[in-house]
């Protein structure tokens, strides 16, 4: 049985790049989880400080969520 820990910082790295994935759902929910994540501050830290390990594609919609 897998289990995902929302502490993992793979599982939020794997967010980021749901972002940018061709399949809506999946982009859907990767932006869903995000902006509940980043109404905490450490999340939104996270988030931040993961922005240059990103490539463009994936930075881009990050940003715009962190709005």
């Amino acid at each position: 049985m897998w289990f995902l820990n929302e502490n993992d910082s793979n599982v939020l790295e794997q967010l980021a790049s749901a972002l940018t994935h061709h399949d809506y759902r999946l982009k859907s929910f990767g932006q869903t989880t995000i902006k509940k994540l980043i109404e905490r501050k450490e999340y939104r830290e996270f988030f931040e400080n993961l922005l240059p390990n990103l490539s463009k594609d994936e930075k881009e919609a990050l940003e715009k969520l962190l709005k």
